[in-house]
């Protein structure tokens, strides 16, 4: 699952810093910027299969601290932890990106970045959310149904996730400008985020076997096009799906890995303000660890659809994954079968009513939701989000 970025304005406001960072008093001075965000979502959502709505919530501070090339970033989230989709759409099939089925508050992200040759390298170190950088797309990020944060194939991906929302892990990463339309992003992370024991915990550990998630995407700029190439593998031996099925005992194997394209680009009017972009992704799994080998998503996005509201937002968009064959073929040893495919698709307009208050009606509806063969469903609601900057 993903979610949005809060944004990172860089505005004075030095006396929050001391209760976050205890090393900012010896290094603050008056060429010092902090800034923050507080932002507040939460969708109200109906389904089939259950009365009534349920109300799942999101709570964002950010504090970012900026010296020159040196940015110090901290993210605090808390989140209800209603689970709307589990009881609706079976065998982990989600239909919002803030819902995590776990009430906690939590340390999410804590960094520190440092950039060379004026801006063109950069080195980023600490507890990292992976979806901020990689596998992200502006225009998707509309969208509530998390399959168009980071894709099915990626996000399923792990012993306890890769390091995206809610659970994040240690990282580090490098950021090379390598001309002016192409960018390099590599990275290595913890590779079974927080305690998979204990998920209301914010865990820093890097246990014994956990090794590493590797990853490496080449961003490059073709016209009015953003295209993005991603490669992910994991070190450690995951559970072999099939093999493992077929014996007594789980059989771990190396080489779980996947990889992806993706892209967005203006299609009409203006680019900025008000206009139609378009996007698209693909992306695949090795189907010996995964259950979703394949995947696709496409969309558009209105900026601005009509002359008197430039701040309003429309988007229509679909997603689909893939069931790998022998993800199939384990399940059907023990008498369950599942369909080769799954589609969600997805309209929603978010309606700006003020620079702080955003209310977004959304309807979404699946085609054999996480595989379930024959089964048709569908999700009604509205988020609402509320943001401030200082």
């Amino acid at each position: 699952m993903g979610i949005v970025r809060l944004r990172r304005n860089h505005h004075a406001v030095s006396a929050l810093l001391l209760s976050v960072c205890p090393a900012a008093p010896a290094i603050a001075s008056e060429a010092d910027e902090l800034s923050g965000e507080l932002a507040y979502t939460a969708d109200v959502l109906v389904g089939e299969g259950r009365s009534g709505a349920d109300y799942v919530d999101n709570l964002d501070l950010t504090l970012t601290w900026q010296r020159g090339d040196t940015q110090v970033f901290v993210y605090g989230l808390y989140n209800n932890g209603r689970d709307f989709s589990g009881p609706r759409y079976p065998r982990g099939w989600v239909a919002s990106n803030i819902e995590t089925g776990v009430q906690a508050a939590r340390l999410y992200e804590a960094w520190i970045d440092q950039s060379f040759a004026d801006g063109k390298l950069s080195v980023w170190a600490g507890l990292y959310d992976l979806n901020s950088e990689f596998d992200v797309l502006e225009a998707a990020g509309l969208f509530i149904n998390p399959a168009h944060g980071i894709g099915t194939d990626f996000s399923q991906s792990g012993r306890n996730g890769p390091s995206i929302f809610p659970v994040t892990s240690l990282s580090l990463r490098l950021q090379a400008q390598l001309g002016n339309r192409t960018t390099l992003r590599l990275t290595v992370l913890d590779g079974v985020p927080g305690d998979p024991a204990h998920p209301k915990r914010t865990a820093i550990k890097l246990g014994k076997g956990d090794g590493a998630l590797l990853v490496g995407e080449l961003e490059r700029q073709v016209g009015d096009w953003r295209l993005i190439g991603g490669y992910w593998r994991y070190t450690a031996p995951h559970e072999d799906l099939l093999d493992s099925a077929r014996g007594t005992a789980p059989v771990l194997r190396k080489g779980a890995q996947g990889a992806y394209l993706r892209g967005e680009g203006r299609l009409a009017g203006s680019r900025e303000g008000r206009g139609l972009d378009a996007f698209f992704r693909l992306g695949w799994a090795d189907q010996r660890f995964h259950e979703v080998e394949k995947f696709a998503s496409a969309g558009l996005r209105w900026h601005g659809p009509f002359a008197g509201r430039p701040g309003d937002e429309a988007g229509i968009a679909v997603a689909t994954s893939g069931s790998g064959r022998r993800a199939r073929q384990a399940l059907a040893l023990s008498g369950e079968a599942i369909a080769r495919r799954d589609w969600a698709f997805e309209a929603t307009y978010a309606l700006a009513l003020t620079e702080w208050l955003t209310v977004q009606p959304d309807l979404q509806y699946f085609i054999n939701p996480a595989f379930e063969q024959g089964r048709r469903a569908w999700m009604g609601g509205v988020r609402v989000t509320l943001g401030w900057s200082f």
